[in-house]
């Protein structure tokens, strides 16, 4: 089983990119990202597959996509992030 099915475990990953300073608003599977008062990019979890997807609105942020792979793969090690461009 994949962790982030557990709605405890996505409030556990909202809670971690808040903490690296990201603004979050969570809805289901989907997390809205913000950063340094500018939105960042989207991440859209499909858990019971084992997918998550990483949307970056503007320009590739390596800094940004880091600390959000950190983060989601605290929770979950198993789970594949894709990069959306």
């Amino acid at each position: 089983m994949y962790m982030l099915v557990l709605r405890k475990k996505r409030w556990e990953l909202m809670e971690l990119l808040r903490k690296e300073g990201f603004y979050v608003r969570l809805h289901a599977y989907e997390y809205l990202l913000g950063y340094d008062k500018q939105l960042k990019g989207l991440l859209l979890l499909e858990p019971f597959e084992g997918n998550a997807f990483l949307k970056i609105f503007e320009k590739k942020d390596d800094e940004i996509i880091e600390k959000i792979k950190k983060c989601v793969y605290s929770i979950d090690k198993k789970i594949r992030l894709y990069i959306i461009d």
